[in-house]
């Protein structure tokens, strides 16, 4: 075809759109990985199920509109998407941005920064060979298998189109374009969100109603069809307004690239309202007919899909007219199933001329949200490239949106949200003026709200316009609502982190716009808003000059301990540099040593602060404060768009003073009670000393004798400047091993050596034999049975000691004595007691337990009656005799002389004298042979006390007995011989 016959083809589309993403079942989302490989294998299950059950991968339903299926949601159903289908610069001011134009600058997205940063996500391939497109289009998942897509290539032009046929000029006409076809985006939004910062999705979910051009029937009343879900609810799509697993994935994503910007249409549902009321129409794709009544898609809470999420930019579409702006008939309005604010934004979508995918230099004039949605994507990527050029950064996405509600044009005569406009019309413009601040009225700033903290900036009230403060941040994803007829319209907040805007004045509170999605035709009030992650305070007659309080805070706890946000104030006085280049402290300043100096401007709106250190540039940014840790010569420059100034010089001085203690850090002292502590000394020096950070009395020199554990400081006072030394702990411990005995020890006739140490507590013990250690021996004692060198070691902490030998011999000790039993001595008379010999024995004497003598020969002489006994010794063994009775001989225990003349019979015994004191004689005759003739001292009670063998005196047995061990009292004598025993009565006296 000939450039002149071909000419420029114009082609009229109006492309409705629905956008919507339900959960599905069959996906967990705990502890699920934020990665394109979890979405891709999402996708591939979507695509088995198709095989499975025969679902078609794409529907052609005529007039360019193809639904493709995206996934499945939670009820197992299958889910097809499609896309949502004046000089749009002029109406939303985005032309000022360009060179010519109001601002002054140069601006059409063509800069090395932002040149490949723009994407688009769309439902077909994109005609990269148009005039309008060629060399500017990267389309990476097709390969030009089918038709060049006149929606995809439509958009493109509106965000990037050169402007070959200049009313076809995209917006950022000098950028480069990343394109996807939507199908499995969720693994390439993912796999390229870190690249980019804007991409734009117009398309979603088919819900509620569909005109169907493919449809047989000769009106289209006969080809409507049903898209939503019965068995959920019957006369509602659930879809709409709907925070289900693609909404969340949405945030999520948005989340974790707080750079990147995702710009949704709000669909065109408005436009399509079913048939008239008792007209047949079919269930989805199907050939099942029903004339049930449905909603007609025709008032608020319109909006499917993801364009639902908190995160991204949802736009509607506005048509412009002379004075102001009117919203489309066709374009999507809120709110959310849980009232947020839903569109966002709106854009210019109706009549919007641009490239088509027809041929190479093709043209179509298209009116959807899809159009207004690239509309804004290409306006808000200069804003970026303004940004990075002015600051040398890029805004935040949050800061991007809020400034784009910020600065949002509201229709004649209104200054709230709404439910169906969102924020008002894109005006790029003023949008960039916040950005430049040419005369300091404005204040855009990013800062992060920690954990129960709230943050209070001061601004002064220019008070010839409106004051309004905007705050705006990128939320954490909220659980999907599981799909179910209850939650249809579930209002429960999908806020995960809920900031708070006030602005106060005095006594005066101002709170933030909030609407109420019950009553949702009902003008914004102000009030607590708990929906939304934008919040907005207007002040329409601010007092001039007056110090308005602008406070954020937050309810509950934030999840992450943190939560960025963006804030956008304007209407507020402009400082002029020279003040805000004030420095405080202003006096020169000496800093001691290990201390630092923080340096502060004058409060100022959307300053640039320069801190110079003896001349050198050393900090640059909007932040007011320096932190001083050298000395030098400082000052700072203060500058915005319209002015700079330069502070005056400040010395900082510094001096030697420092303090330390010469020990270090850690200091461990064993065996010791004290440990003596030096400062560094100095001259002028004044110390004074703590303990566990409390001064310790008197304790004013540079030495201190620390006898208790605990950390350590010394204080110096010299010239003006007091340092506080680093800490020294002391650990004061003790882990003595001696021995008791310490040199030697016997194991004495195979009895153990004790060996002792001294008990300390926390201590722990080991014991060693001929230095080798003994395995479980870790007591304070041990008995030693072994001859050989024992010693202990003892740790206390990181203190340990090891004793002296001990040196361990096996001793024997005899202990026999002889005459042994009992021995008798005469009145007068003397008797010689003697005990075994060894050499090196020592020996002791005791009679009746009494201590009597030492001895070394083992030999004693004794005139007294009594219990005799000696204790051997010999190198610290001892050995103990048998006790020896000896008795003294007396007269009164001889028989009577009238003995013989006793019966001879063995019943007839003799006890005499009865009573008796000392001793008492017993006899009978004896008959015959005498077996073990013994006679015993009896209790009256039978208790044997006493038993002493009979000797033959002639014709008796006889025996004496000793009774002065007993009691006084009587007591029976027997006599047994034998078998035969008799028994007689007597008394002691």
């Amino acid at each position: 075809m000939q450039a002149h016959t071909r000419g420029i083809l114009f082609l009229l589309w109006i492309v409705l759109e629905a956008v919507s993403s339900p959960l599905r079942a069959q996906h967990i989302r705990e502890n699920t990985s934020l990665n394109s490989e979890y979405f891709q294998k999402r996708f591939q299950e979507t695509y088995q199920s198709a095989r499975q059950y025969g679902w078609p991968l794409q529907i052609n339903q005529g007039n360019a509109r193809i639904l493709k299926l995206q996934r499945t949601d939670e009820t197992g159903e299958p889910v097809y998407y499609t896309s949502h289908s004046s000089p749009v610069s002029l109406v939303t001011r985005t032309d000022a941005l360009y060179s010519g134009g109001s601002l002054g600058l140069n601006l059409n997205g063509n800069s090395p920064a932002v040149i490949d940063k723009l994407a688009l996500w769309d439902g077909g391939e994109t005609r990269a060979d148009h005039r309008e497109l060629a060399g500017k289009i990267q389309q990476t998942d097709l390969l030009n298998l089918q038709l060049a897509n006149n929606h995809s290539t439509h958009m493109a032009g509106i965000m990037v189109g050169r402007g070959v046929y200049k009313d076809a000029r995209g917006m950022a006409f000098g950028a480069n374009l990343k394109v996807w076809d939507f199908t499995n985006d969720l693994s390439e939004i993912t796999a390229q969100a870190q690249n980019l910062l804007i991409s734009n999705h117009a398309y979603g979910p088919v819900s509620g109603w569909v005109l169907n051009p493919s449809r047989p029937g000769m009106s289209n009343e006969d080809k409507w069809e049903w898209w939503g879900t019965p068995s959920v609810h019957g006369e509602l799509d659930y879809r709409f307004g709907f925070y289900d697993e693609s909404v969340s994935d949405m945030d999520r994503i948005s989340y974790n690239f707080p750079f990147f910007l995702m710009v949704r249409s709000a669909d065109n549902k408005r436009a399509e309202n079913g048939p008239p009321p008792g007209v047949k129409y079919y269930l989805k794709n199907t050939s099942t007919q029903s004339t049930i009544a449905r909603s007609r898609n025709a008032s608020y809470d319109i909006i499917p899909g993801e364009a639902n999420a908190k995160n991204v930019l949802t736009v509607g579409s506005a048509d412009p007219d002379s004075s102001t702006f009117s919203i489309s008939s066709y374009s999507g309005w809120g709110p959310t199933d849980d009232g947020r604010i839903k569109p966002d934004l709106l854009g210019i979508g109706s009549n919007v001329l641009s490239s088509i995918g027809s041929d190479v230099d093709a043209y179509g004039v298209l009116s959807g949200t899809s159009m207004a949605s690239a509309n804004v994507s290409g306006s808000l990527l200069l804003l970026q490239e303004l940004h990075h050029q002015q600051k040398g950064s890029f805004m935040l996405s949050s800061t991007l949106k809020g400034l784009a509600l910020h600065t949002a044009d509201k229709p004649s005569g209104l200054t709230t949200p709404s439910y169906e406009y969102g924020w008002g019309l894109l005006n790029t413009e003023k949008a960039a003026q916040v950005i430049i601040n040419k005369n300091g009225s404005h204040l855009l700033t990013e800062r992060v709200l920690q954990e129960n903290g709230s943050i209070t900036l001061p601004v002064v009230a220019a008070g010839n316009q409106p004051l309004v403060v905007t705050i705006c941040w990128t939320d954490p994803e909220g659980a999907p609502t599981p799909v179910s007829n209850r939650n249809v319209n579930n209002r429960s907040p999908k806020l995960v982190n809920d900031l708070d805007l006030l602005i106060q004045e005095g006594f005066t509170n101002f709170l933030p716009w909030t609407l109420d999605p019950n009553a949702p035709e009902q003008a914004a009030q102000r009030g607590n808003n708990t929906r939304d992650n934008i919040e907005q305070v207007y002040i329409p007659n601010p007092l001039k000059g007056r110090t308005y309080l602008v406070t954020i805070s937050h309810k509950s706890f934030l999840k992450n301990n943190r939560q960025p946000f963006s804030l956008i104030a304007s209407g507020i006085e402009s400082t002029d540099c020279k003040t805000a280049a004030t420095i405080s402290p202003a006096q020169d300043t000496t800093l001691c040593s290990g201390q630092t100096l923080t340096l502060a401007a004058q409060a100022g709106s959307s300053f640039t602060y320069e801190w110079f250190r003896n001349g050198t540039l050393v900090k640059k940014g909007t932040d007011r404060t320096f932190t001083v840790s050298a000395a030098g010569q400082y000052e700072v420059r203060v500058s915005n768009q319209g002015c700079s100034a330069q502070s005056k010089v400040i010395n900082v001085r510094s001096t030697d003073v420092f303090a330390s203690i010469l020990q270090g850090s850690k200091v461990l002292v064993c065996n010791r009670e004290s440990m003596e502590l030096t400062a560094n000394s100095g001259s002028g020096y004044q110390y004074q000393w703590f303990l566990n950070g409390v001064s310790i009395e008197g304790a004013v020199s540079s030495k201190y004798q620390a006898t208790q554990s605990g950390d350590y400081r010394v204080q110096i006072n010299a010239r003006g400047c007091t340092a506080l030394s680093p800490g020294t702990s002391l650990e004061i411990k003790s882990a003595s091993a001696t021995l008791t005995p310490g040199v030697s020890a016997a194991i004495c006739n195979g009895n153990p050596a004790n060996l002792k140490a001294i008990p300390q507590n926390g201590a722990t013990y080991r014991w060693y034999f001929n230095n080798t250690l003994i395995n479980g021996a870790n007591g304070t004692s041990f008995p030693a049975l072994n001859p050989g060198r024992y010693s202990v070691e003892v740790r206390n902490g990181e203190c340990l000691e090891k004793s002296k030998d001990v040196l361990v011999q096996r001793v024997t000790v005899t202990a026999a004595i002889s005459p042994s039993g009992s021995a008798y001595i005469q009145p007068g008379e003397s008797l010689t007691l003697k005990v075994s010999h060894a050499t090196g024995n020592q020996y002791e004497w005791y009679r009746n337990t009494e201590l009597i003598g030492k001895e070394a020969s083992g030999v004693l002489t004794i005139r007294q009656d009594g219990k005799y006994k000696v204790i051997v010794e010999n190198s610290g063994c001892r050995a103990e005799t048998e006790t020896v009775s000896v008795l003294l001989e007396n007269a009164p225990a001889a028989l009577p002389a009238s003995i013989s003349d006793l019966s001879d019979t063995l019943s007839t015994l003799v006890v005499y004298p009865n009573p008796s004191h000392e001793v008492v004689a017993v006899a009978f005759r004896k008959s015959g042979l005498t077996v073990n003739p013994r006679t015993s001292i009896l209790t009256m009670n039978g208790v044997t006390l006493l038993t002493q063998s009979m000797i033959e005196e002639g014709a008796y047995l006889t025996a004496r007995l000793d009774l002065r061990t007993l009691p006084a009292g009587p007591y029976l004598i027997k006599v047994t011989v034998g078998t035969r025993s008799i028994t007689e009565h007597f008394v002691k006296r």
